[in-house]
């Protein structure tokens, strides 16, 4: 279940970039999807990880890093 439900929240987050991308063109748009993507950004910037050891506690925080950009990504969307 907690596979899963990860698995879905990476591919909403695929579907949301993906979406930012085709609609990039607007000028009004653009400037807050560059804010958006630079929060997020910013999310992933702050994770330190070591992949090579496989630690529990590096996919709790990319677990909690893709949480965060969820709710950056829809936060934002539910406003516009």
């Amino acid at each position: 279940m907690y596979l899963a439900n990860l698995q879905r929240d990476i591919v909403q987050l695929i579907d949301f970039l993906s979406e930012g991308q085709n609609h990039a063109g607007r000028t009004k748009n653009s400037r807050a999807a560059n804010s958006i993507f630079l929060q997020m950004r910013k999310t992933l910037d702050a994770i330190t990880v070591k992949p090579e050891k496989g630690r529990r506690k590096d996919l709790r925080r990319i677990e909690q890093a893709v949480r965060s950009m969820r709710k950056i990504a829809f936060a934002n969307k539910k406003d516009a």
